[in-house]
């Protein structure tokens, strides 16, 4: 699922990017009261389609600053396990409003 179909079904405190680089991060809008890190976490669970067929765990966050903004970083590791081969995504998120 894309940003934008995932802000739309789930009507998410979300803006522009894709979050697939420093430069293109999913901005996370200032709405009420809400958990931005669990935010987060749901919005890479849709955007990697999770199932039952892959481990999945964080192995690195970090809060970088980058052109006048806050940016959480977040590194998953992803493991196939039917064949154990293992791939990274990274994702990054602007915190600024928020943080």
């Amino acid at each position: 699922m894309n940003i934008k179909k995932l802000k739309e079904r789930f009507n998410l405190p979300i803006s522009s990017g894709d979050g697939k680089s420093i430069d293109n991060p999913i901005v996370i809008e200032k709405k009420e009261s809400r958990n931005y890190v669990k935010l987060e976490y749901f919005i890479i669970s849709h955007l990697i389609e999770m199932d039952d067929n892959f481990d999945y765990e964080r192995c690195n966050q970090k809060l970088l600053k980058y052109n006048d903004q806050t940016i959480d970083y977040l590194k998953m590791k992803i493991t196939n396990k039917k064949n154990s081969s293992v791939k990274y995504k990274e994702f990054y998120f602007d915190i600024t409003e928020v943080y």
